[in-house]
């Protein structure tokens, strides 16, 4: 067996015992909110329970996972590839974003950042990013896309990256988000999308890159899960211009790029009539690890 082969099944064991460590082995205890009755039983009252609680849950699989996986590739890669990274908690940043005659101001809240010293690789070379000047995107008229953001009086037009100025390891490389289980899929994947972008913005001013063309493309991944289901997002910032900005001024602007996946960590077998703590996992599923590393290593 190969060296890389042992190493990629002592992951997979290192990551199951992070699932039995944030979903069982934890030993906080709160109490939970009340379970609602399934709608195929007539007369059925749930008792109160403690437990987990789910951003406890979130969290720990979070950490565990960025830990063995930087373990893992210190151990594959040796350790001076990850001597040039920096795993950051409770990470924060804000910006401005640019959208016609409004400045949108971002605030985003990480979990876990994972920062490095140089830039992520380009997803797409200059000739696929060129080809993108010829898509079309969705018209959303007579719907603004600001339509639900609040209105706010913020009077000092700064960004931030959430580091000092003496921290080496400014690039920001990928984002590991927690969210709640009532968001969908789709509701994820689209709140993913738009830290990747503030992120990446907030790079682009940062290191005075072009607003219009920027020469050096802003990479950044996401990694989300509310502790089930797990999402990916690799995003590529190539403008700051926006489609209707780019229509105003008569020219035809290449496109930012994104890529989006999700997997299902496992099954969870919840009781109908019994408690919580009787809940069975099913179908462990590698394949999210495997992943997870491969954008770590990216």
């Amino acid at each position: 067996m190969l060296r890389s082969d042992i190493i990629l099944i002592t992951g997979l064991c290192l990551y199951f015992r992070a699932i039995l460590q944030s979903h069982l082995w934890d030993n906080t205890r709160e109490k939970l909110p009340k379970r609602k009755k399934p709608d195929d039983i007539a007369i059925w009252n749930y008792k109160a329970e403690r437990g987990i609680p789910q951003d406890r849950i979130v969290e720990s699989l979070l950490r565990t996972i960025t830990q063995k996986s930087e373990i893992l590739l210190a151990t594959k890669n040796g350790l001076s590839f990850t001597l040039g990274r920096r795993l950051v908690e409770d990470h924060s940043m804000n910006g401005f974003i640019e959208y016609g005659d409004q400045n949108i101001y971002a605030t985003c809240d990480t979990k876990f950042l994972l920062t490095s010293a140089a830039p992520v690789p380009s997803y797409a070379d200059a000739e696929e990013v060129k080809e993108t000047r010829h898509g079309e995107l969705p018209n959303l008229f007579p719907i603004s896309p600001t339509v639900d953001l609040e209105l706010s009086h913020i009077y000092k037009e700064a960004s931030s990256l959430g580091h000092t100025p003496e921290f080496k390891f400014r690039r920001h490389h990928t984002l590991f988000l927690g969210y709640p289980k009532e968001w969908t899929m789709e509701m994820r994947h689209c709140n993913a999308l738009m830290m990747s972008y503030a992120h990446s913005a907030a790079i682009a001013r940062e290191f005075n890159l072009s607003s219009t063309l920027i020469t050096e493309p802003v990479c950044i991944q996401t990694v989300h899960t509310d502790g089930e289901m797990f999402g990916y997002t690799c995003f590529q910032l190539n403008t700051l211009v926006s489609s209707a900005e780019a229509a105003s001024m008569n020219y035809a602007t290449r496109r930012n790029l994104a890529w989006v996946d999700s997997d299902r960590l496992f099954e969870k077998a919840i009781p109908r009539r019994s408690m919580l703590r009787d809940t069975k996992y099913l179908d462990y599923n590698p394949e999210v690890f495997k992943k997870i590393l491969a954008l770590f290593s990216h």
